[in-house]
């Protein structure tokens, strides 16, 4: 795999566990949204509960409450197990 592969690879893997981290804890993140002054607040809150970095933290902020179905979970969660499967192969 090149590098430049190997690095859009570990960023999208980034993003997905961020995603995952929002699917196993939606009512939280939700509350936690819901408690935050604005946008950068919650990315901080975020941050500081889930151990994420400033690109995760956003990828969940940007997340539509409306594409969060269990059709659209099960295709995050094939993605991921891919990208790490691919990643561990390397």
């Amino acid at each position: 795999m090149s590098e430049s592969k190997e690095e859009l690879c570990k960023y999208r893997l980034q993003l997905l566990n961020a995603i995952k981290i929002f699917l196993d804890n939606p009512h939280e993140i939700i509350d936690i949204g819901l408690q935050s002054q604005n946008s950068e607040d919650f990315k901080v809150k975020l941050q500081s509960k889930y151990g994420l970095t400033d690109e995760q933290a956003q990828c969940i902020a940007d997340v539509q409450i409306k594409r969060i179905t269990q059709l659209l979970k099960k295709d995050f969660q094939n993605e991921l197990k891919e990208l790490q499967a691919l990643q561990t192969s390397v």
